[in-house]
C-alpha cells in the first residue's frame, strides 16, 4: 500500500489532535479532545502528548532522549487532558522534566521526560552497537494485510506493513512492522519522538502478556511502565522497523524489551514495557 488520496495523513489522523494542546500557562497544557480508542485515552498519548508538553518548555537545542511513563488509572476519551509541567531539573546541557496527566483533576499518569543537548560532531569513537540481527525483509516486501497494527484506530496516520515475507504467515503478525508517518508533519519541538514513543506503545502489552493466553486474553492486559530511549535522532516519516518480543512474566506482571530500527536497520531507539495479567488485575 502507497499513500493516496484517500489515506490520511498523520495530521489528518485521529493523532492529529495531539497537537492541538494548549499551553495555559507556564506549567500547565491542556488538550481539550485527546485522541481515543474505543472510549480510551491510551498510555501512547499520554506519553506522545507529555513529550510535545515538555518540549515547548527546554531550550530549542535540547532533544528528548528518554521517558519513562507509570500508568495508575485508564483515561476517558470523554474528558479533556491536562499536563501538568514540573522542572525536575534543568543543566547547561540536560533537562528533566516530570509531566502528571489528570482528567477532572484524578492523576492517570506520570511521565519523566529527559532531554539532553547533544555535541554538534559527536566523537564516532564513542558508538558502538550490538552484532546486527537477521536482516528483516525490507519495506516495500511486506504487505498492511499481515500487520495487527494496521488496524489499530490511531494507527491510521501511518503506512504500516508487516516486516515479514508475504506468504510466509497464516494469520496476521503483531510484530515486527514497518511504518512512517504520513506527511506532512506539524514543525513543533518533539513531533518525530512523539510520534515515535506513540508506535512504541501499539500492541506491546499483548506481547508482554503471557504467550500461553489467548489473543483476546493478552489484549486484555494492561500497561504498567513503558520506558524508552531515543539513542540516535528519529525522522518519523521516514520507514522504522518495530519489534519487541517478551522476556518474562512474575508475580502476575510481564515484560517485554523492543527496538525501533531506521531503513538500514540500525537501532535509533529501545524500550521496555511491564504490563500485569489481565487474570490478576
Amino acid at each position: 500500500m502507497t499513500p493516496t488520496d484517500a489515506a490520511p495523513t498523520l495530521v489528518e489522523s485521529p493523532l492529529g489532535a495531539l497537537f492541538d494542546g494548549i499551553d495555559v500557562d507556564p506549567t500547565t497544557t491542556v488538550v481539550e479532545h485527546p485522541p481515543e480508542s474505543r472510549g480510551r485515552v491510551l498510555g501512547s498519548v499520554v506519553m506522545a502528548s507529555s513529550v510535545l508538553a515538555a518540549a515547548r518548555r527546554v531550550d530549542p537545542g535540547q532533544r528528548p532522549v528518554a521517558i519513562h511513563g507509570t500508568f495508575v488509572r485508564g483515561g476517558a476519551a470523554d474528558i479533556p487532558l491536562e499536563l501538568r509541567i514540573d522542572r525536575l531539573h534543568e543543566g547547561r546541557s540536560v533537562a528533566v522534566l516530570v509531566v502528571r496527566a489528570l482528567q477532572a483533576d484524578r492523576p492517570i499518569a506520570s511521565c519523566t521526560v529527559r532531554f539532553h543537548r547533544e555535541p554538534t560532531e559527536p566523537d564516532p569513537e564513542l558508538a558502538w552497537a550490538a552484532a546486527e540481527p537477521r536482516p528483516a525483509p525490507r519495506p516495500e516486501d511486506g504487505r498492511p494485510d499481515d500487520a495487527v497494527v494496521a488496524t489499530l484506530d490511531l494507527a491510521t496516520g501511518f503506512d504500516i506493513r508487516a516486516a515479514v515475507a508475504p506468504g510466509s504467515v497464516e494469520r496476521r503478525v503483531m510484530h515486527p512492522y514497518w511504518a512512517r508517518a504520513r506527511g506532512p508533519l506539524p514543525d513543533v519541538p518533539g513531533v518525530d519522538e512523539a510520534l515515535v514513543v506513540a508506535l512504541t506503545d501499539f500492541g506491546v502489552s499483548t506481547s508482554a502478556a503471557r504467550p500461553d493466553l489467548s489473543l483476546s486474553d493478552r489484549r486484555r492486559s494492561v500497561t504498567l511502565d513503558h520506558a524508552l530511549w531515543w539513542q540516535r535522532p528519529v525522522h518519523a516519516d521516514r520507514w522504522m522497523l518495530i519489534e519487541t518480543a517478551p522476556v518474562l512474566g512474575a508475580a502476575g506482571r510481564g515484560l517485554t524489551h523492543g527496538s525501533v530500527r531506521d531503513e538500514d536497520q540500525v537501532v535509533v531507539a529501545s524500550f521496555a514495557q511491564e504490563v500485569v495479567d489481565p487474570q490478576v488485575r
